[in-house]
């Protein structure tokens, strides 16, 4: 929740939902890998203002993501075509808005094809090269540490307003739980907890794992004696 939010609110730019701005209509916003944690918690923040359209690129989680209620088009990256397909979905509006939940090495280059001059990519993984994104868009990287105070790896910038921003966003987001205005991601248990996590690791590399996440309780691991 916390890494989805500061690529959001503090990258791109997007209205916070206290903010008087937050009533004003924004352009698309395009979300590769919606059926991912960071993907899911986007689209989950973007459903607390407005948007012309709010596009999700994913495969096999598309069922989730549909159940979210606030995707009006999809994309499937698994059928190659997702630049001309975006424009497709965008049916000629202008789009400045853009979180990369994969950075899989094309997916951010991609959505620069389909950015406007000025637009912004919020990407999560800072020792990536982004150099083959043209000068007119603006790389967002999010680094969940700034919210700590420390520096952005590669950046020379402590993100001080990141400290501030976390100390209120979570104060709110326990009032958004309980108001069921937001709400967690879908997981599974595996059992036998430290045992399991080579299968999980596994189960990840085999992408047999989508729209969840896995959970393991030490507590479950055999023979090592935690009592709960």
């Amino acid at each position: 929740m916390g890494t989805a939010a500061l690529g959001f609110f503090q990258r791109l730019k997007i209205p916070f939902p206290t903010s008087p701005d937050n009533n004003v209509v924004q352009p698309p916003l395009i979300v590769y890998g919606g059926a991912s944690a960071i993907g899911t918690y986007t689209l989950k923040l973007a459903k607390l203002g407005k948007f012309e359209k709010i596009i999700a690129i994913c495969g096999s989680g598309k069922a989730y993501v549909e159940s979210l209620g606030v995707v009006t088009d999809f994309v499937d990256y698994r059928k190659g075509n997702v630049v001309s397909d975006l424009k497709v979905a965008l049916g000629g509006r202008k789009c400045f808005h853009a979180v990369d939940a994969i950075n899989n090495g094309d997916s951010w280059k991609q959505l620069s094809e389909v950015l406007e001059d000025g637009g912004r990519i919020s990407v999560y993984l800072p020792r990536l090269d982004y150099s083959a994104i043209p000068s007119t868009i603006s790389i967002g990287i999010t680094f969940f540490g700034t919210v700590h105070g420390q520096p952005t790896p590669g950046c020379d910038n402590k993100y001080e307003e990141d400290v501030n921003f976390a100390y209120a966003l979570y104060r709110l987001v326990g009032r958004w739980l309980s108001q069921g205005r937001i709400c967690g991601h879908p997981y599974e248990i595996l059992p036998r907890g430290l045992d399991s996590v080579e299968d999980g690791l596994l189960r990840l590399k085999e992408g047999e794992i989508s729209a969840k996440k896995l959970i393991y309780r030490v507590a479950d691991t055999p023979g090592i004696g935690l009592e709960r």
